[in-house]
């Protein structure tokens, strides 16, 4: 079961839905021909769906979207022509009594298409308006048959048809609303979590989303943890305004200078940290030292002190960010911007 399971989550249930017609289509086709009572109209029909089936399925994939969208409508036009020529036109054809069946049954295809293309309210004018063709093409067969003393036809197969698929189309209709409430659930739960993991103030990813990748890495990634010097004096002497300007310069030169793969934290305050996945802790201090040339262009006050080290085998997160930690302050307390930062 949990097998079955997994491969209907992982099924294309749209492109799953054009092979049900296409193989529908293709095994009658060569039951009328080898019965031999295939009336040309019905052979027309159910060639066309084929032949429109294999073009989304197989055909130029700049096709395929566009008929994969044209899908409900093309299936309604057969249903709704096979409907008129079962009723009007091979009334007592041999084939007639399973034309009939066949559209009843596969209008719940059209539906389950129409509702998963369409948004609920589309979905539901679109089927409705369906099965108001359907119901409007049969009225003047069951007055027909009404007045031929065929009561139970005439009466019966047209409330059945409104009541049986008015309520499926309702059903899918509620299925609809609460999968669209599930992904627009979903898509906040995203966006806040998205918001909870950002710091406003540069929109680099903040202690919180360290804390959750720290948890999911392996022992390769160099833990960079970088404490910005001069913002104090920055703040003093031009403002907060420019304390803020420093911060979001150094975040911009975190990132451009981070390799692809590799993730800028501000941490909170003055305090940032990288997660590099190929450098070493040499290759963290030139970074940083990199970034903070080009800072200090604008702020000559600022600097950078780092701490780079690696995970030990089986050490904890909180251990690995502490160690880090250290390395940054003795680098600062060194005072030597040009020496490397130790590795704790």
């Amino acid at each position: 079961m949990p097998a079955l399971n997994a491969a209907f989550r992982h099924t294309d249930v749209p492109r799953f839905l054009l092979w049900v017609p296409l193989v529908a289509s293709s095994l009658t086709i060569w039951i009328l021909v080898v019965l031999r009572i295939a009336p040309h109209i019905y052979m027309a029909l159910l060639t066309l769906v084929v032949l429109f089936d294999l073009l989304a399925l197989f055909g130029p994939r700049r096709w395929q979207a566009g008929l994969f969208v044209a899908a409900p409508p093309v299936y309604a036009g057969v249903l709704l022509l096979a409907w008129i020529n079962a009723l009007y036109v091979l009334p007592t054809h041999p084939t007639t009594p399973m034309t009939r069946t066949t559209v009843e049954l596969f209008m719940t295809v059209i539906y389950v298409s129409g509702f998963l293309r369409y948004a609920p309210g589309q979905a539901v004018r679109r089927a409705g308006a369906f099965l108001g063709l359907l119901l409007a093409t049969l009225l003047p067969y069951s007055l027909q048959t009404y007045r031929a003393g065929n009561a139970v036809d005439s009466l019966f197969l047209p409330f059945v048809l409104l009541f049986t698929h008015s309520a499926l189309i309702a059903v899918l209709w509620s299925f609809s609303q609460a999968r669209e409430q599930l992904v627009q659930a979903q898509a906040r739960e995203a966006a806040l979590s998205e918001l909870a993991h950002r710091d406003p103030l540069t929109g680099l990813h903040n202690r919180r989303a360290l804390d959750d990748d720290l948890e999911k890495a392996g022992p390769r990634p160099l833990l960079a943890v970088i404490d910005i010097d001069g913002l104090k004096a920055v703040n003093d002497a031009q403002g907060h305004q420019a304390g803020d300007d420093l911060l979001r310069h150094f975040a911009a030169g975190f990132v451009q200078a981070a390799a692809q793969g590799d993730r800028v934290y501000r941490l909170g305050g003055d305090e940032f940290a990288l997660l590099l996945g190929q450098a070493g802790p040499e290759a963290a201090r030139r970074l940083v030292e990199h970034v903070t040339a080009r800072v200090r262009a604008i702020y000559p006050e600022a600097g950078a002190s780092v701490g780079a080290v690696h995970r030990h085998p089986h050490e904890t997160v909180a251990a690995w960010f502490t160690r880090a930690d250290r390395a940054m302050y003795a680098h600062k307390a060194q005072g030597q911007p040009d020496r490397p930062p130790p590795e704790g």
